[in-house]
């Protein structure tokens, strides 16, 4: 007479989780619904603030990866000597601390720079290039499939030599005048600090290219297979 009860309890669960399911799957619905809609209302104010939102995300999560690495690194250094110096390594590791105008400068240039650049740019490259003979819905007749796929590879190609290394140069520039680095930036403050940022701005846009070469296949099928209205948001995510 007992064995039932277990069941019940078993289906309880099912359900519970069926519609714990169906609530997620019903406010992701809403958010994809909302975020259309606003994209059609502001395309491009938008596109800014998820850019902005996305990067700040992704920025946050850097500190804190750096600051792990440095406490890391420290406290390496400090194992071979006294216990002081090891318990103030320790001490140290409770603290997170996240450098705000660094956030904020991310902030600006996401939110100013990158995502009207992509939003015009990749507005641009469909007229130039176009993979879809409307807005987003058709592959272009004109090029057919087989044309479409070379013409989504060639933005994907632009996208990676140029607009990359564009997004890496600003992102120096728009660092070194908002947080006022004095030469690992690239500030114009004077002439050291300008060389300076652009001795570190030739790895990071070789670094940046080296990256992407990974890259193209995702962003293949981000330009191809995926409407024009939400590349932008693609390419937050994959940057991220």
């Amino acid at each position: 007479q007992q064995w039932p009860e277990p069941k019940k309890q078993y289906h309880t669960q099912l359900e519970c989780d069926s519609k714990g399911g169906d609530m997620t799957s019903s406010l992701l619905s809403q958010f994809g619904s909302w975020y259309n809609d606003n994209l059609d209302a502001y395309p491009l104010l938008t596109k800014a603030a998820t850019t902005a939102v996305i990067g700040l995300v992704g920025d946050a999560a850097a500190q804190f990866h750096e600051d792990r690495l440095r406490r890391r690194r420290r406290r390496d250094e400090s194992s071979g000597g006294n216990s002081s110096s090891v318990t103030a390594v320790a001490h140290d590791g409770f603290r997170r601390r996240y450098d705000v105008r660094r956030g904020l400068a991310n902030v600006a240039n996401n939110l100013f720079l990158t995502a009207p650049i992509y939003h015009y740019g990749y507005d641009a490259l469909e007229r130039l290039i176009p993979v879809y003979d409307d807005d987003d819905v058709n592959y272009s007749d004109s090029s057919s499939l087989v044309g479409s796929s070379l013409a989504a590879l060639g933005q994907v190609m632009i996208d990676c030599i140029l607009f990359d290394a564009l997004f890496v140069f600003l992102m120096f520039l728009s660092a070194g005048l908002i947080e006022g680095y004095g030469g690992g930036g690239c500030s114009i403050n004077n002439n050291n600090n300008a060389r300076g940022g652009y001795a570190n701005l030739v790895p990071a846009m070789i670094a940046s290219w080296r990256i992407n070469a990974f890259l193209v296949p995702i962003e293949y099928v981000l330009f191809r297979y995926f409407p024009l209205r939400l590349r932008v948001l693609g390419m937050n995510i994959i940057d991220l």
